[in-house]
């Protein structure tokens, strides 16, 4: 099965988060891999096997070491993630967020 999106997640607190997520999702009629604890066993050899496949990645799981397989990969296959590790160290930096900010203006 190929998803549009690809949200992983495990914290209990991104409930609604998620829920909004499919919400708009269904709206738009985007299809949407929801990956947890709870199936990321599963989730993690469907995409090995080449049972599974997407789009596009939201990860919500950055710092639960069990989803780096499916991470990579989603990364090996050239799937586009919305906040790659990369790019939200640096924006997970409230000191250089902060000096970012005043030096375009924004205080």
């Amino acid at each position: 099965m190929h998803y549009d999106l690809c949200l992983i997640w495990y914290w209990e607190y991104d409930t609604d988060f998620v829920a909004a997520i499919q919400a708009a999702c269904s709206t738009k009629s985007v299809s949407l891999w929801l990956v947890s604890p709870e199936n990321l066993v599963q989730a993690t050899t469907d995409l090995l096997k080449g049972r599974a496949a997407m789009s596009v990645l939201l990860d919500r799981a950055q710092y639960h070491a069990g989803f780096l397989p499916l991470l990579q990969k989603a990364r090996e296959r050239g799937v586009y993630c919305i906040n790659s590790r990369e790019r939200s160290s640096w924006a997970e930096d409230k000191a250089t967020m902060h000096l970012e900010l005043i030096n375009r203006g924004i205080q």
